[in-house]
């Protein structure tokens, strides 16, 4: 064989050697992000708080190491999304409302920098899985061309949709001092909605449940509507047939609280407390922070009515239990 024909042969030799590499890398890359959509079960049904606390950063840094070998991977996109706004909500927030309860105003300050921080690579993610063309008007577009470009939308966009309207929502919330923020809530509320009706039984009720906190979650003058708030948190509710405990969380702390309806808001927390632990096994770490959070806003309630001077019957409060500050979806 000639020198020439040698040299053609390496370079088709190499050439098909990188193509395979590729295709090979890109099936991996495909199985890693079919394995990752799956393995969160896993997560979902950890019994132990400081676990899931613990295991969520590094679980989402894995996944961002894989998305910059697969950029447009539509998995890790998801994933990535879903678990910055699940863990910043549900940890995250979780240390701001330990700290409001401490009085320690720095900490609180640097714990919502933080939160919102995430909250917005949540939302970004979500941005890149569902293309600048809808982000773009989903965020700055003319009302009326959202309002009919969401009724053109289909059942498929919705896990997406969700986790980056949920991420949205909960940089609102971080900021209410913010017109910019709090001009973007018509926004998150025509989204919010569109997804709810779409697919109302995504996540066990979740879209109904966070819409239903938006609208309940302020007064009738600062924008919120209670009975629309009630209607949508009881159909979350019952999505899961209350298994699902956040939902009656939620309709306590936001529609007991605005309507000062103290029994409502005591029947709502106890039953959480109430509930076996293994009601929902596939959804155990989220019913576990629920109870914890039931826990802390029981013991609030003297604060919260005035008809409740010695507050509900809640179970003794733990080390990690305040009974100050919030932990607000939006107020």
């Amino acid at each position: 064989m000639t020198t020439r024909r040698m040299a053609t042969a390496h370079a088709t030799l190499l050439a098909l050697g990188l193509t395979c590499g590729c295709s090979v890398q890109h099936m991996a890359m495909s199985s890693a992000g079919e394995m990752l959509r799956g393995g969160s079960a896993a997560m979902n049904q950890e019994p132990d708080f400081e676990v899931a606390r613990l295991a969520f950063p590094g679980n989402l840094k894995t996944v961002e190491v894989l998305l910059a070998s697969d950029p447009d991977n539509p998995d890790f996109l998801f994933v990535l999304s879903q678990g910055f706004a699940a863990y910043t909500y549900l940890f995250v927030e979780d240390e701001i409302d330990l700290a409001d309860g401490a009085g320690d105003v720095q900490e609180v300050k640097k714990l919502k920098d933080r939160a919102s921080a995430l909250y917005l690579r949540a939302q970004k993610y979500g941005a890149a899985s569902l293309g600048p063309e809808l982000t773009t008007l989903f965020e700055t577009g003319d009302m009326e061309q959202l309002r009919k470009r969401l009724q053109t939308l289909e059942q498929e966009i919705v896990p997406v949709l969700f986790w980056y309207t949920f991420a949205w929502v909960g940089r609102i919330n971080l900021d209410q001092s913010n017109p910019e923020r709090v001009a973007e809530l018509p926004r998150v509320e025509m989204l919010m909605s569109r997804v709810s009706e779409l697919m109302p039984d995504y996540y066990f009720g979740l879209p109904p449940l966070t819409a239903g906190a938006i609208y309940a979650g302020r007064a009738p003058m600062f924008g919120g509507n209670l009975e629309k708030g009630k209607a949508a948190l009881e159909a979350g509710v019952a999505v899961s047939q209350g298994k699902f405990l956040l939902g009656k969380f939620l309709l306590a702390r936001y529609y007991a609280v605005q309507t000062q309806d103290s029994q409502l808001f005591c029947t709502q927390l106890q039953e959480v407390l109430a509930t076996p632990d293994d009601a929902l096994p596939e959804q155990q770490m989220m019913n576990n922070i629920t109870k914890r959070w039931s826990t802390r806003w029981l013991l609030r309630a003297a604060d919260l009515f005035a008809d409740l001077d010695g507050g509900c019957v809640a179970p003794e409060a733990t080390d990690d239990t305040d009974t100050e500050g919030s932990d607000d979806l939006l107020q």
